[in-house]
């Protein structure tokens, strides 16, 4: 959900304050027969005519086209309003001055230009705010809830947080309210639960806004493949998604599940327990990882070595030695990520601590850095050397040179990366898709279309898979949205761009 709004910093704020209060706890012939001639033989003298291949008819005001889809360019009414951005639900946010309000793809006013801020549509709903309380509106523009909540924000479930006199609720995807505003603080949905404060206690409510884990905790962690921890006194307890505790409120730490597994802590040493609370790795060990793969890192704290393990417990590997070591999701391979001191470098080793070919680093970016979970991103890793960034595969080959000014992140086998502070679009060879001549390009239109938007000297254009112009320049653009509409702005006109499939 988008938020369109002059203020938009300061509204974001308000949305991520109810949301960091709670998200911070936590017919073939057979083989070898000849077919007969009789078999070959025509049913009749009369040849059969083939039917003939029909040739999909592209519209005179088509901009591009393949062998899928065309995109069609159309004019809409010359009105004194701006886009602010793409069509949902057949309808786009527009502003003119400070106000906001929406247009239909005929580029007809829907809902007047009277708000201070907008959200975009979702299944026929958009959250619009005056005086900065929100209210709801449906594709009329007809209010279906009134202007009186401070913050509003939709999950990707359906249901909206709402937040009023500093207390949080639920609205279903009707926006039926299943949550009265009793919260302090109501965390995102994991496995259909979100994590639900009042006062200094935490618990767990679901989708239907009733409460699953009672809220009388210190703290708990999220749920995450359908298990959560609790906390009471510092100590930890298993429970599973109907609430039911699996162990008692014992481990002084806890880990989530990976590979059937989580690492707890007891009595200063660390073991694993399997889903049902089952003991399954003795506490021996002074330090764990998570299992990646089949395979865990334990540490000993008398040799200072670590050592790889497999589910039983059984030791896999020599005992090596490294400053520290963590696995970071990327289960195909079983890597881990190593920092090594003594040359202060970080690389990625396999199970017995050899080191991958061309990994060895400053540092290796994390995918996302706000959960630190892994470091492969469609399985290539970005590497840091000094301030330039490069990519290699799993099994070390370099798919990037370490050259580039942003992290590399391929999808499809294509990456937009900067150099020289200019922006162009590389394959997983290190070859020039496109040329680096622009400022900033949007990766989203080709995953969305096959056109890449690009930006230059603030003036924007869509180029073809192999770099061609297909629209003059001009002043802005909205990305193609998931029905295929997009939106630009040439010289005070608007026009839509639609992407429409070629039937078979």
């Amino acid at each position: 959900m988008k938020l369109f709004s002059k203020k938009v910093e300061m509204l974001e704020k308000r949305v991520l304050t109810a949301l960091l209060s709670a998200a911070m706890c936590i017919g073939v012939a057979a083989c070898g027969q000849k077919p007969s001639m009789q078999s070959l033989a025509p049913p009749s003298l009369t040849p059969e005519t083939p039917t003939p291949m029909l040739t999909p008819v592209i519209p005179e005001n088509s901009i591009f086209s393949n062998d899928e889809y065309y995109i069609t360019q159309t004019e809409l009414a010359d009105e004194e309003w701006s886009f602010s951005g793409a069509f949902f639900d057949g309808l786009a946010a527009v502003y003119s001055g400070e106000k906001y309000g929406f247009i239909d793809t005929a580029g007809k006013v829907v809902v007047p230009l009277e708000y201070d801020a907008v959200y975009e549509y979702t299944n026929g709903f958009a959250w619009v705010c005056k005086e900065e309380k929100w209210g709801l509106v449906d594709t009329t523009g007809k209010i279906i809830l009134p202007l009186e909540y401070d913050t509003v924000y939709e999950y990707t479930n359906g249901l909206t947080l709402t937040q009023k006199d500093k207390k949080c609720g639920l609205l279903d995807a009707q926006r039926n309210v299943i949550a009265s505003n009793e919260y302090d603080g109501i965390g995102y949905f994991n496995d259909d639960l979100a994590l639900a404060i009042k006062g200094d206690k935490y618990g767990f409510i679901n989708a239907l806004g009733e409460v699953v884990v009672p809220i009388e905790y210190d703290n708990v962690r999220n749920y995450t493949n359908g298990f959560a921890w609790v906390c009471k006194e510092e100590k930890w307890a298993l429970v599973d998604t109907t609430g039911k505790i699996l162990t008692s409120l014992k481990y002084d730490e806890a880990d989530d599940f990976h590979d059937g597994l989580a690492a707890v802590k007891y009595n200063g040493k660390y073991g694993f327990i399997d889903t049902n609370g089952t003991l399954i790795i003795k506490f021996i060990h002074d330090w764990v990882s998570s299992f990646d793969g089949g395979t865990a890192l334990v540490w000993d704290g008398v040799s200072q070595k670590y050592s790889s393990i497999d589910k039983s417990g059984t030791i896999t590997s020599k005992p090596y030695m490294y400053s520290w070591l963590r696995t970071y999701g990327y289960h195909e391979n079983g890597l881990f990520y190593a920092d090594v001191p003594s040359i202060n470098k970080h690389r990625l080793i396999d199970e017995n601590g050899n080191m991958v070919a061309n990994s060895s680093c400053d540092e290796i970016v994390f995918y996302n850095d706000n959960d630190r979970s892994s470091i492969f991103f469609n399985e290539f890793a970005t590497l840091k050397e000094g301030t330039l960034y490069g990519a290699i595969d799993a099994k070390g080959n370099i798919a990037a040179a370490t050259i580039y000014e942003n992290p590399i992140r391929f999808t499809n086998g294509v990456a937009v990366a900067q150099k020289d502070g200019l922006a162009g679009v590389i394959d997983t060879q290190g070859n020039t898709i496109i040329p680096f001549e622009y400022d900033y390009i949007v990766f989203e239109s080709f995953d969305a279309v096959g056109l890449w938007l690009v930006i230059r000297h603030d003036k924007w254009t869509y180029l073809d898979p192999d770099g061609n112009e297909i629209l003059d320049w001009f002043d802005n653009a909205s990305i193609f949205n998931t029905d295929g509409i997009a939106t630009y702005t040439q010289d005070g006109k608007h026009y839509l761009l639609e992407k429409i499939s070629i039937k078979d």
